[in-house]
C-alpha cells in the first residue's frame, strides 16, 4: 500500500511572509562554453562590430576636422585695408617688385611667393617662375601723391564683381618664365575712401573652381579705409 507523502511547509524568511527561494538551485545548467553567457562565435561577433563603430567614428572626426579646416578664414587688416582668406592661403605685405607708385599693398596666393632679383619693373618673372599651373594670386597696389590725384577723377568705385580674362598674364614677363602659359585674371583699376588703387587677380589653366571661389570671396570681402 503506498503511503501518502506528507507536505512540507516551506521556509520562511525572517523579514516577511513571503517564501525564500533559492536561485542558484533554480537556474539550471552552468554558463556556456567560453566563461560567459555569450558563446564564443557572438563574442567575435561583438568584437567585430564594436570595431566598425569605432573606426566608422574615427573617420567621422576626420572628415569634419578636414571640412572645418577647409572653410576655415583668417582676416588681414593693415594700412586700412582688410578682407578676409582662406587659411590654406598666404598673405604678405611685402612688395613683389621694385617697382613703386603705384606702392605694393599686399599679395595673397596659393603658395607662398617671394620677391626675386629678376622682379625689377611691372612685370615679375621671378613671381612666376613660383607659381603652379594651378594656382592662383591677388596682389593691390596703390597711386600715391601726383599719381593720387590724376588718377582719383578718371577712376570707377570698386566694383564688387569682375570677370576673369583668358589669356591674362597679371604682369608677367612670360619669356622669362615659359612654364607658365596664360591663365585668366584682370586688372581693375578704382577709387576707394579717397584712395586710388589697382586690383590684379590670376588664376592658372588648370585651377580647380574651388580655388577660383576662394579668389573671388577674398575679393568680395576686401575692404579700404580712409588713411
Amino acid at each position: 500500500m503506498l503511503r501518502r507523502q506528507e507536505r512540507r511547509p516551506r521556509r520562511r524568511d525572517s523579514g516577511g511572509s513571503r517564501p525564500r527561494y533559492d536561485c542558484a538551485a533554480r537556474r539550471g545548467p552552468g554558463p556556456r562554453r567560453g566563461g560567459g553567457p555569450y558563446s564564443v562565435r557572438m563574442q567575435v561577433r561583438i568584437r567585430r562590430a564594436s570595431l566598425w563603430v569605432a573606426s566608422a567614428a574615427f573617420a567621422a572626426l576626420a572628415l569634419t576636422g578636414a571640412l572645418r579646416a577647409s572653410t576655415a578664414v583668417e582676416r588681414y587688416e593693415q594700412l586700412g585695408i582688410s578682407f578676409e582668406y582662406p587659411s590654406s592661403w598666404f598673405v604678405t605685405s611685402e612688395p613683389l617688385s621694385a617697382a613703386r607708385d603705384p606702392d605694393y599693398r599686399f599679395a595673397a596666393s596659393t603658395v607662398p611667393v617671394r620677391r626675386t632679383r629678376r622682379d625689377i619693373g611691372p612685370c615679375l618673372p621671378g613671381i612666376a617662375r613660383q607659381l603652379p599651373r594651378n594656382g592662383a594670386l591677388v596682389f593691390l597696389r596703390e597711386y600715391r601723391g601726383a599719381s593720387r590725384r590724376r588718377a582719383l577723377p578718371r577712376l570707377d568705385p570698386m566694383p564688387r564683381r569682375f570677370s576673369l580674362t583668358p589669356g591674362f598674364t597679371c604682369g608677367f614677363d612670360l619669356h622669362g618664365a615659359s612654364h607658365i602659359p596664360f591663365g585668366r585674371g584682370d586688372a581693375i583699376s578704382f577709387r576707394e575712401a579717397r584712395r586710388a588703387l589697382i586690383l590684379f587677380v590670376w588664376v592658372g589653366p588648370t585651377a580647380t573652381n574651388a580655388t577660383e571661389r576662394e579668389l573671388r570671396r577674398l575679393v568680395a570681402s576686401l575692404e579700404i579705409r580712409p588713411r
